[in-house]
């Protein structure tokens, strides 16, 4: 691969392909590299790197609503609320708070918190503005993102808290996954398609059926339980199993319910 660069475009060279780009002279770029200030930074507590991690499974890429492009964060008290949703679902950790984080609620981009998961330590420091975040791990290496704009992010506390009063939570079933694994593979993946889900007694009922074949799964529960039906995608619950213990069932959601952590 052979790259020249001139003074407004770019050319890429590799065997029989050309491609050219325009480059950006720096005095124009959208965003220079800002300094961090003199301000002490908020210090990472041990697990907030983990916690990051588990709720990106609900990052969205659409952009019909800012929360769907990063992880809203909300500090209160000594603990941080962590938030994602893509519409279908929303996950939620709590973690302890970072020294020197405000209470205002913010959205860090998705691709940021990334490559803080990736790059951050210990001794990583979180500098928070009013429109920017700046981490700068023990290496020295910086990271540098615009917060997602929201006048007013959501405060996803009120909606997963009413949808957990819905049910009446269990033990996950140990032939949950199982069950949805076999679900997916009827389905073949396809994010369309939805499996049924009945809730009758102390069973637990799962039916996914296509033009190439049916599945019916049926998995006893710990204790006798309200009615409930509903349809959804077997992959958006078997990705939040690893971090649940607990599963509650109502018309409106299935909550899965963890160490400081809640899927719906």
């Amino acid at each position: 691969v052979e790259i020249t660069a001139q003074k407004e475009e770019a050319e890429i060279k590799a065997g029989r392909t050309r491609l050219k780009l325009a480059l950006l002279p720096a005095e124009r770029t959208l965003w220079s590299f800002p300094r961090v200030g003199k301000d002490k930074g908020s210090s990472l507590p041990t697990g907030f790197l983990d916690a990051l991690k588990q709720v990106l499974i609900s990052t969205g890429n659409g952009t019909t609503a800012p929360e769907q492009l990063g992880v809203t964060v909300s500090g209160e008290g000594g603990q941080v609320h962590l938030f994602t949703t893509d519409s279908e679902t929303i996950a939620w950790k709590t973690a302890v708070r970072p020294s020197n984080w405000n209470d205002e609620r913010v959205i860090l981009p998705t691709p940021f918190v990334e490559q803080l998961i990736r790059l951050g330590d210990d001794k990583t420091q979180l500098y928070l503005s009013k429109d920017s975040v700046i981490a700068v791990n023990g290496s020295g290496v910086k990271i540098f993102a615009r917060i997602v704009d929201s006048p007013k992010p959501l405060d996803f506390t009120k909606i997963a808290t009413d949808n957990m009063k819905q049910t009446d939570p269990i033990a996950v079933p140990s032939r949950l996954r199982l069950a949805l694994e076999r679900a997916s593979v009827m389905l073949n993946g396809q994010s369309n398609e939805f499996m049924e889900l009945a809730v009758e007694g102390d069973r637990l009922r799962i039916h996914a059926k296509t033009p190439f074949g049916e599945l019916r799964d049926t998995i006893t529960l710990d204790k006798q339980m309200p009615t409930v039906s509903c349809k959804l995608n077997p992959d958006l619950l078997k990705r939040a199993l690893p971090m649940s213990q607990k599963i509650g069932f109502s018309d409106r959601s299935v909550v899965l319910t963890g160490e400081r952590f809640v899927y719906l």
